[in-house]
């Protein structure tokens, strides 16, 4: 069961928070104050980190991407994907013939596992995989 008061924080969260653009821009960001608010802990995979800052840097340039790197990075901590994380992550792409989630979200979707943890995300491929989510 996801313990409410852990969660590990998606690329499609992360990049709705940055963009005003994105379609879950507001609801991302009342979702981020709430959880800030209630001190929830808040997670993020290494993967998490690489795929949003070269999403970030190739659409919206480097200055927004240091910019909420640096405002943010004491308010999350990392999961370092080593190599069994790594694995176990591949072998659930490897299971669905990489059908479903991509190989970043499962080691999101591992990672939330072994904390116990919620994901938020706007991306439903966790929902279906069966794991927890906000919103």
């Amino acid at each position: 069961m996801a313990d409410p008061s852990r969660v590990l924080l998606d690329t499609s969260a992360l990049y709705a928070l940055i963009s005003s653009s994105d379609d879950y821009h507001t609801q991302a960001e009342e979702e981020y104050r709430s959880l800030l608010a209630a001190e929830t802990e808040l997670w993020v995979t290494s993967y998490v980190l690489v795929e949003f800052s070269a999403l970030v840097h190739h659409r919206l340039g480097f200055v927004p991407l240091r910019v909420f790197m640096e405002s943010t990075h004491d308010v999350h901590d990392t999961v370092w994907v080593d190599s069994e994380l790594h694995t176990e992550a591949w072998n659930e792409l490897l299971a669905r013939s990489g059908s479903g989630l991509n190989f970043v979200d499962w080691t999101t979707a591992v990672s939330a596992r072994r904390l116990g943890a919620h994901v938020f995300t706007f991306d439903s491929g966790f929902t279906r995989e069966g794991v927890s989510v906000i919103p």
